[in-house]
């Protein structure tokens, strides 16, 4: 790091106004100080770390975990993952149903049916968690809810071609069709507030009430220990869920349930704008990416055969 980025991040300076000839100081941003603390913390040298144990502390505070905290986990067997799964997607998909749900912000933009400003963010105190933050997405995608299944679970490794908000996506470990673990890796968000943070993700997915529910939970695994480079998020039960429309088949609502810790040093404001921002950008990216698929084959080549359950579902929904 040059001195001229320290000194840019740390020094005062002193200015003399117009009026009165008075001197104010003036203090950094609290997002310089962040990001200075981070990059230091980053690249201090290891013999450093070494001499003086207080960095390692100094490392957990910002990055959630210190060098220490990186050890080998145990791997759950193939039925304890598809058990743990199951569990999730139930829990994630109450969750969602949920009653206490309340209004964070609307987006803006196009007002067409499925634009930009349908989309809704919610957010409530976990029931089981008291003083925990978790939020829900509403919108529409004009892509049937199969497909759209298909392109979030199956094509993980395609994710980041289409959703700049994701560096690396990819399978860790096959468990069975409807589970799986995953790695994830984030940009970073909140205007450079929030640095990456990477996930192992537990996912399953399944039908329930003629919605496909991709759910998943954080989890340990061998391959991919904590490491200095990212912050280690941990997310509790979340979900993406894909209903069908009555009468059209070609477009889903789409709805996102994220509960969520990004460990580090962040204020609760930091992480509620990160967050919600990181929400609204995520349905636009998908918004944009299901148009290109549409104009490349066609709507028409994205519509799958309806099951009976879904034909029940869609009947109760109108």
């Amino acid at each position: 790091m040059s001195s001229a980025c320290v000194s840019q991040c740390l020094c005062r300076t002193s200015i003399t106004g117009r009026k009165g000839g008075r001197t104010r100081e003036v203090f950094p941003q609290p997002h310089f100080l962040f990001s200075f603390l981070r990059h230091l913390v980053q690249y201090l040298p290891s013999q450093i770390q070494m001499r003086f144990p207080g960095a390692e502390n100094l490392r957990k505070l910002v990055f959630g975990h210190s060098s220490k905290d990186i050890v080998e986990v145990p791997v759950l067997s193939e039925e304890d993952y598809k058990k743990k799964g199951h569990e999730v997607l139930k829990e994630a998909w109450h969750l969602l149903n949920c009653d206490s749900w309340r209004l964070e912000k609307r987006g803006s933009g196009d007002t067409s049916e499925g634009g930009d400003a349908c989309d809704e963010v919610f957010s409530m105190v976990h029931p089981g968690q008291k003083g925990k933050k978790i939020y829900r997405l509403r919108g529409r995608v004009e892509i049937a809810p199969k497909v759209l299944l298909d392109e979030l679970f199956s094509r993980l490794e395609n994710v980041p071609s289409w959703n700049p908000t994701i560096l690396e996506s990819h399978r860790i470990q096959t468990v069975d069709d409807h589970t799986d673990i995953s790695y994830i890796v984030t940009a970073e968000g909140g205007g450079g507030l929030v640095s990456s943070r990477d996930f192992v993700n537990l996912r399953h997915w399944d039908v329930i009430d003629g919605s496909y529910i991709s759910a998943g939970v954080s989890v340990t695994h061998p391959e991919k220990p904590p490491q200095k480079k990212y912050v280690r998020g941990e997310n509790g039960p979340g979900c993406w869920a894909m209903s069908p429309i009555a009468g059209n088949p070609g477009s889903c609502s789409f709805q996102w349930l994220l509960d969520t810790n990004l460990k580090g040093w962040l204020t609760p404001i930091v992480v509620d704008g990160a967050l919600t921002g990181a929400m609204f950008d995520y349905i636009r990216h998908l918004r944009k990416y299901a148009q290109k698929l549409n104009s490349s084959k066609g709507p028409s080549s994205y519509i799958m055969p309806i099951s009976s359950q879904e034909e029940e579902q869609i009947a109760v929904n109108s």
